[in-house]
């Protein structure tokens, strides 16, 4: 897709994805909870294995389409949202915009189907034809997730199979964004914490918040002093272990925040995909790009958590994340419970297997499957999540549960 036009954004639009007759990928904890205020209709309901679900002709109800259809994944149902959405207000923005489905927050501005829509309602007349004119009801929501994760994929590329279907790796530009949104978010946040909120529990293990601010200190001054040893071309040499109270912590993380972002804008592009000495250990620059992008995301999830606020993973975030976890696997856990797991959702599909002592990023017989929406299963992969407050889905739920004990990480 050719880059999105500055005339394009939601401000300038009249909430066109929400008003026309749109495919809906959602679990059925989503449609219990917006079927009073989306007038959707079921095409199929949940179930525990992906499918294929034909498309609709539009021009003749009731007939499929010649074309492929739309893929639900498990623990996933079809709906048709038929007229406009009652969640929008009179100046057509969402009422409940924190809490939306997340086939809504991974809809795609700019994308073919975004601006289909924006022509049928009577915007964009003076930009140029469209590239490519694509169908809106033969695309759902969910397929743009797909390729927002997949942006050079086949179309004939499916994610079911039990091949490995990880995302592109974030692009620096991508990476600059996010630490500076993500860093900016828990800086505010630090600030504003008093005593009390600063012994507060989060969900990563004997951690209070400020013990997750001083390793967010850690991590970020570690971060600056491998994206400045990569653009002076020399080895990295690990910080020590941040130490300090709630005021020296909160000031030690801005500045070490604002290294991080400074020192991203001055690391020259082909040095992406070379490697960084730390210590006595070869690391893909790539690799810790995206460990840095896992980090903030997840860790900023955890700090709004203990603090009572609600952030989901955004999915440049979810995309960094994904690319990640092959990486974090501990080599020296021998699984009890399976040989082999599969990270499944619409937007990946990420196998490990047990082989001669190790954990491989390959698909492996017989699987442990954790199926459902990305965020979700990248959560309770990570242990942020419990099995039994997901909407997620397993073949073995006792091997699924003892998933996390192999994975390293945030």
């Amino acid at each position: 897709m050719s880059e999105t036009p500055p005339e394009i954004s939601c401000e300038t639009c009249v909430a066109a994805c929400c008003k026309a007759p749109v495919n809906m990928i959602m679990t059925a904890k989503e449609f219990k909870q917006h079927k009073r205020t989306m007038d959707l209709r079921v095409i199929v309901k949940p179930t525990e294995f992906p499918r294929e679900v034909p498309t609709e002709d539009k021009d003749r109800p009731g007939h499929a389409t010649a074309g492929p259809g739309l893929r639900v994944p498990a623990g996933f149902g079809l709906y048709e949202l038929q007229s406009g959405c009652a969640n929008l207000n009179d100046d057509n923005q969402c009422s409940i915009y924190r809490q939306r489905p997340m086939c809504c927050r991974d809809f795609e501005m700019g994308s073919p189907a975004c601006l289909k829509l924006r022509r049928d309602a009577g915007l964009d007349g003076h930009l140029p034809p469209l590239e490519e004119d694509v169908p809106f009801h033969l695309r759902s929501l969910t397929e743009q997730l797909a390729e927002t994760f997949f942006p050079n994929r086949d179309e004939d590329a499916s994610t079911g199979g039990d091949s490995a279907t990880n995302p592109e790796p974030l692009a620096l530009a991508e990476i600059r964004t996010l630490a500076a949104r993500e860093t900016a978010w828990i800086a505010s946040r630090l600030g504003q914490c008093d005593a009390n909120s600063w012994s507060r529990r989060t969900r990563c293990a004997n951690w209070d918040v400020g013990a997750l601010a001083r390793h967010l200190t850690t991590t970020q001054r570690f971060a600056s002093e491998a994206l400045t040893a990569i653009v002076e071309g020399r080895p990295a040499v690990p910080p020590a272990e941040f130490t300090g109270d709630r005021k020296a912590t909160v000031r030690a993380f801005d500045r070490a925040a604002r290294d991080v972002v400074r020192a991203l804008s001055q690391v020259p592009p082909d040095q992406v995909q070379g490697k960084l000495r730390i210590d006595d250990e070869e690391v893909e620059v790539e690799h810790l790009l995206q460990v840095l992008a896992m980090e903030l995301s997840v860790h900023a999830c955890d700090l709004a958590d203990a603090l009572g606020e609600e952030r989901r993973l955004a999915g440049d975030a979810m995309k960094a994340t994904a690319n990640a976890l092959p990486d974090l696997l501990d080599p020296g856990m021998a699984p009890k419970g399976a040989a082999s797991y599969a990270l499944r959702s619409i937007a990946f599909e990420i196998p490990f297997t047990w082989r001669s002592n190790t954990w491989l990023h390959e698909a492996g017989p017989d699987p442990c499957r954790i199926e459902g929406e990305a965020e979700a299963v990248l959560l309770y992969a990570l242990g942020r999540q419990s099995f039994e407050k997901s909407d997620l889905s397993t073949n073995r739920p006792d091997a699924a549960r003892a998933f996390k004990r192999h994975l390293a990480g945030p």
